[in-house]
């Protein structure tokens, strides 16, 4: 087994999550998740599945597959300490890692970042004035991802809408651990030189959400009245008896 430097991929990142991160990629997939069927048997499956969700949604834009295999060993960490690890800020799931068909409070699954993935969202905006802006959540406040229930990782954005005129120009992300608000991601000049519905931008590193923890994304507007889409790449981490984990007929 290749040894994997957390450090190295994280760099951008603060020494409190680089730690977690660290002890929890040395946490063992368990075994006996289902007859002959192991907990990285099911991740394998899982992540596959996401990128190929965001592939899609990207029009073929072969940045998401550069993003997925750097990124990868930060998101089997990120898994595993959103499971497993008592280092997360607030309880971990404590669940094994079981599929879609996960039950109860005891196993969870892997999706791609949803818009049933937060309490307040939406896939389409168009602002009617500048400035600030709320991403997610959309309204004032913050999202929580929710202590023994689920985590989050970004890996980046994307934006399946939005044409040559791209009307944010920063993208600013803040989580209740210990740097709080990070400096702004700058999208408009990537975006701008992307094609239509292949808007697609890698973050220096993952963002890290862990049980327990806060999320808040704004925008700044500097052209009103736009229509667009911007969405974060990643995974969510949820235990299946989550209210959040159930489909309409649930």
């Amino acid at each position: 087994m290749v040894e994997v430097n957390i450090a190295e991929i994280m760099a951008e990142e603060t020494s409190d999550v680089i730690e977690i991160l660290t002890e929890a990629i040395k946490i063992p997939w368990r075994k006996d998740v289902k007859a002959n069927v192991s907990e990285k048997m099911i991740f394998e499956r899982s992540y596959n599945y996401v990128v190929e969700y965001y592939y899609a949604m990207s029009n073929g834009n072969p940045l998401i597959l550069r993003i997925f295999e750097e990124y990868k060993p930060i998101v089997v960490a990120w898994a595993k300490a959103c499971l497993r690890s008592e280092s997360v800020p607030g309880e971990p799931l404590n669940a094994v890692l079981a599929g879609l068909d996960a039950t109860g409070s005891s196993q969870a699954f892997l999706r791609p970042l949803v818009k049933k993935s937060f309490a307040n969202a939406a896939y389409i905006h168009k602002p009617t004035s500048t400035g600030a802006y709320n991403l997610i959540p959309n309204t004032t406040g913050s999202e929580t991802a929710t202590t023994k229930e689920k985590g989050w990782i970004i890996l980046g954005y994307i934006d399946p809408i939005v044409g040559t005129l791209v009307p944010y120009d920063e993208i600013q992300e803040k989580v209740n651990d210990s740097l709080g608000t990070r400096r702004p991601l700058y999208p408009r000049l990537i975006f701008s030189a992307q094609g239509p519905n292949m808007k697609v931008m890698k973050r220096p590193s993952p963002l890290c959400i862990f049980p327990g923890n806060t999320l808040d994304i704004d925008l700044n507007i500097d052209q009103a009245n736009i229509s667009f889409g911007l969405w974060p790449l990643g995974f969510e981490v949820i235990r299946a008896d989550s209210t959040k984990a159930a489909g309409p007929i649930g």
